[in-house]
């Protein structure tokens, strides 16, 4: 036994949930085993999904889903930050903003999990804005 009654051990674990626990062996004398702990490893995410994009008069809203709960989710319009959601419990999120000029506005979300893990944007969904052309699919 270490003097100061502390110890370490390093394993590598996959991601996922794990219990852990210990037990302690000497000289071929087992201790009891210790309370264990939920542990939980969290390395990636995935990209969330645009579900909806409708225009109103003055806003554009955006849907999606899949999503990770909790996780703060970018949405940026041409390259440009254009609104921010947090993720509901089921992994849905919304967020709307000010179309700032004519013309066509592609939009991609980010999700960035609890755990900081920030996944790669998703698929493009496109939006016409002012001249009245809207790309198929979306609600006007």
């Amino acid at each position: 036994m270490c003097q100061s009654g502390a110890y370490s051990v390093a394993i590598a674990l996959a991601e996922g949930a794990f219990e852990i626990g210990a037990v302690f062996t000497r000289n071929g004398v087992t201790g009891e085993p210790t309370a264990t702990i939920d542990v939980t490893i969290d390395r990636s995410v995935l990209a969330p999904q645009i579900d909806a994009v409708v225009r109103g008069a003055s806003e554009i809203e955006v849907a999606g889903s899949a999503a990770e709960s909790a996780a703060q989710i970018s949405v940026s319009g041409n390259g440009a930050a254009f609104c921010e959601a947090i993720a509901d419990g089921s992994g849905a999120w919304s967020c709307s903003a000010e179309a700032q000029s004519d013309g066509v506005l592609e939009l991609r979300a980010v999700q960035t999990d609890v755990a900081g893990n920030v996944s790669e944007p998703s698929q493009a969904q496109s939006v016409g804005i002012g001249s009245g052309i809207f790309a198929d699919g979306f609600e006007d």
